[in-house]
């Protein structure tokens, strides 16, 4: 909002240089509350009174404890990066210092939500994370694909914030309060990890599944998993930062971020815990395979990210929120770092998105090139890259929970990471090798744009963190005595570092030799015979699915909007709006007063006979008036 008031008196070269003094403060104070947590080695809880109705009171906790804080450092670093970026992917265009505003109003929401202590000051920045989306989705919103997206993206949510706000209520009815320490200590005296009860006969043993169950419809549609997931896609039509911020590290981690901060009342309830199981793996990959046939570079990242959001969710469904938790903050990195990539090149192309039209830009932008491989080598797993160490560790983590259905979601995850290295290798070998692309009708060397090297540098960044945050995070999260012990919630019922000693090596290998074998198909399909084509031919109606997103929109539009739409018009237009509100509200008397009006006009017509008659009227009527009254009272 400052920067909205004085960007007209400071100057747009005043404010964007005020922007980066700003980032920069920021970052250096998350920074400096983490070193003082860590050398304490204690968390802090801030209380305020935030709102009293008699006996009814809500405070305002600011928790400190290693998830926090954290989360908040990496919400700052990668806002801080994509902000810096937006200075220069969008200065041309005059609502600049709106756009900045917006992220800026993101980034605080984010962190609102992160450090909140008690479930309604979580469901505050939760409302603001949406608000914000939809304004910063909403960006150009002369473009009918962004306000369809915009529209779109804030609808499916509401079904995730009602969900959110009825788990609130019942918590509040359950255990008295929303405080989440005092929740998650009276839950393990309540219920065994069976749902069986301990105590408190007022409590029902399938309280917590329902409380379980509204949450997971609010992650879900916030992460958009599978049923929910359609509004990601089209939130893509907002501005390339807003993709990376929101798909990356933000908005679609705040449905994961939910989960890991209410574990405590997920591990209770081995039904939902099921449920999230089943989700996360049909959601992988299903994803995964609508990604292999899209062509917009930027619904192709966008699938991806969904396929890896899947992941995380069947990683906490077995309980490994601390591997969850791994790959979320790796995956941040990759994830925003490839769609600032996707930013360089669809603005170096002058705007273009079909990566059917590119090729052969390793010539022009080697340096992009080489940024967009080492993401996308992370994001399918590759040795000593960030993804390979917290992927793999989630697979090897789903292998000894020793749970029935471990074994089987084993290999459907190395099966997925098998689709993820064909549609990342597909990505990178149409956008920066095919020779082909390089035609008729396609992108020419002289339309080709200077990029600006400030670009370049946030990229760099993420790139860089990319590449060794995997390393450095296993060091620091194998330690997770020190981390977790006094932590508010982050109680991982699965200690994960310990299964590379319960794992054999054939096991630990299986996700490499599905990456490997990803990249034989590959290469036996460019230098031997066209074995996609012929896939292809034989399984043309799955391609077919893949290609149309599995119906999904159509679907809901026959069997949801249209049938709304029609009874909204039927019912809530023609009959309350223009019947009951129309005949008995102000329109409606107003039509009666002048229909009265006009059916009296006639009896002013200047002859005294009809003045006389309607005075004898009136007389009668008051005659027979008072003998009433006079004859009952």
């Amino acid at each position: 909002m400052t920067l909205l008031i004085f960007a007209n008196i400071l100057g747009l070269s005043v404010i964007r240089k005020l922007t980066t003094f700003l980032v920069v403060i920021l970052n250096g104070y998350i920074w400096n509350i983490i070193l003082l947590s860590i050398i304490k080695k204690q968390i802090f809880i801030e209380e305020y009174l935030w709102i009293q109705i008699h006996d009814f009171v809500a405070e305002m906790h600011i928790i400190g404890d290693f998830l926090a804080l954290s989360m908040s450092l990496l919400v700052t670093t990668i806002t801080s990066c994509i902000i810096i970026y937006s200075l220069d992917y969008i200065k041309e265009d005059p609502a600049l210092i709106r756009f900045v505003s917006y992220l800026f109003l993101f980034l605080f929401s984010m962190l609102l939500m992160v450090t909140a202590g008690n479930y309604i000051q979580f469901f505050v920045g939760w409302e603001y994370v949406g608000l914000t989306s939809y304004l910063l989705i909403n960006f150009w919103f002369t473009r009918n694909d962004a306000n369809r997206g915009a529209l779109k993206a804030i609808i499916y949510n509401r079904v995730g914030d009602v969900s959110f706000l009825c788990a609130i209520c019942y918590i509040y009815l359950l255990y008295g309060t929303f405080n989440f320490s005092i929740v998650f200590t009276i839950i393990p005296t309540v219920y065994n990890l069976d749902n069986t009860l301990e105590n408190f006969s007022n409590i029902r043993a399938i309280d917590i599944e329902i409380v379980a169950l509204f949450l997971l419809v609010a992650a879900a549609a916030k992460s958009a998993q599978l049923f929910l997931h359609s509004w990601l896609v089209d939130a893509m039509e907002g501005p390339t930062p807003v993709s990376a911020l929101l798909h990356s590290a933000t908005m679609v981690t705040a449905g994961i971020f939910l989960i890991l901060r209410s574990n405590t009342i997920f591990s209770y309830s081995p039904s939902i815990m099921t449920t999230i199981i089943l989700l996360g793996t049909l959601t992988m990959l299903v994803s995964s395979f609508i990604a292999l046939t899209q062509n917009d570079i930027k619904r192709i990242v966008a699938f991806s990210t969904c396929s890896q959001l899947g992941l995380m969710m069947v990683s906490a469904g077995f309980g490994c929120y601390i591997a969850t938790y791994f790959h979320l903050i790796t995956h941040a990195f990759f994830k925003s770092a490839l769609f600032l990539s996707c930013g360089i090149i669809i603005h170096s192309l002058q705007d273009e998105q079909d990566i059917r039209k590119m090729g052969k830009l390793i010539l022009f932008a080697p340096m992009i090139y080489t940024g967009t491989l080492i993401c996308s080598l992370s994001l399918i797993g590759v040795p000593m890259l960030g993804g390979y160490f917290s992927k793999d560790l989630i697979l090897e983590t789903l292998f000894t929970t020793h749970s029935q259905y471990a074994a089987v979601i084993f290999f459907l995850g190395c099966f997925g990471a098998l689709l993820t290295t064909v549609y990342s290798i597909r990505f990178i070998y149409l956008i920066f090798l095919y020779k082909k692309s390089f035609g008729k009708n396609t992108i020419k060397n002289q339309n080709l744009v200077q990029i600006p090297p400030k670009m370049l540098y946030p990229f760099y960044i993420l790139i860089g963190l990319s590449m060794v945050s995997g390393y450095i995070l296993e060091k620091i999260f194998s330690n997770t005595t020190i981390l977790f012990a006094n932590n508010l919630t982050m109680n991982s019922t699965t200690e994960i570092f310990d299964s590379e000693f319960e794992i054999t090596n054939v096991f630990k290998a299986m996700p490499l030799m599905f990456t490997i074998l990803a990249l034989i198909i590959i290469g036996l399909n460019l230098y031997i015979s066209n074995i996609i084509y012929t896939i292809k031919l034989y399984y043309y109606k799955i391609f077919i699915l893949s290609a149309k997103k599995y119906f999904f929109d159509s679907f809901y539009n026959k069997m949801i909007t249209k049938p709304v739409l029609i009874g909204a018009y039927q019912i809530f237009y023609k009959l309350v709006d223009k019947g009951f509100l129309e005949y008995f509200g102000p329109t409606g008397i107003f039509h009666r007063i002048v229909a009265f009006k006009n059916n009296t006009d006639y009896l002013h017509n200047s002859y005294n006979v009809t003045y006389i008659l309607l005075l004898s009227y009136y007389c009668t009527i008051m005659l027979f008036t008072l003998v009433y009254f006079s004859t009952y009272f």
